[in-house]
């Protein structure tokens, strides 16, 4: 990976108000060891570049595109999709609650007839 990278990682965190602490949380690595992603002493494997870009709302591509500015990067796009998908998410576990408990109230009813 290049250098660029951990620049670009650097300065979107910081304009999403976001701290090293916080991001070295949600990567189950200290803030130290985060530290030195952002310095670019640390080598970054997919694995890594895909969770930093989970956490900033990014594509990897916004990451790894050596022509792509964080300029270039429409920060607030990203965060609203995130926003979409993530009520989506609660919008189909809801869902599957409902249809779970309508599952369940079939049972007991079809249950208690049998017993009366």
């Amino acid at each position: 990976m290049n250098k660029k990278i951990h620049i670009k990682i650097k300065e979107i965190r910081k304009i999403n108000g976001l701290s090293q602490a916080f991001i070295a949380d949600k990567l189950g690595v200290s803030q130290k060891a985060y530290s030195k992603i952002e310095r670019g002493d640390t080598q970054l494997n997919w694995e890594k570049i895909k969770k930093i870009a989970l956490i900033l709302n990014l594509t990897i591509w916004d990451l790894i595109d050596e022509t792509k500015e964080v300029d270039d990067i429409n920060l607030n796009e990203k965060f609203n999709d995130e926003t979409i998908l993530l009520l989506k998410q609660l919008i189909e576990n809801q869902d599957n609650k409902i249809n779970k408990l309508q599952e369940e109230n079939k049972l007991l009813k079809k249950h208690l007839k049998i017993a009366e």
